[in-house]
């Protein structure tokens, strides 16, 4: 039987993947890359002004998903030289 701790584990991490899908489609984007950037913003800023933003200035918002997937490529690329 499951806990009460299990389910509310479960029931968060579905309403978080709600909330990245909903981000997502505001902005139009669905690359594994771009989903990861929203991810990284929404642990970066809270995830509750990523949605507001999304909401209320999706065009700001993905220049800011854009932006972050370039730096993690660079940051990729630049581990690749130095190995």
């Amino acid at each position: 039987m499951s806990s009460y701790k299990d389910i509310m584990e479960t029931s968060i991490k579905e309403s978080y993947s709600s909330v990245y899908m909903e981000i997502a489609k505001a902005i139009k984007v669905n690359r594994p890359d771009e989903l990861n950037a929203i991810r990284d913003l929404g642990e970066e800023y809270d995830i509750g002004r990523v949605l507001y933003m999304a909401r209320t200035n999706p065009k700001a918002l993905k220049k800011a998903v854009y932006d972050r997937v370039r730096e993690r490529k660079q940051f990729i690329k630049s581990k690749k030289v130095k190995g």
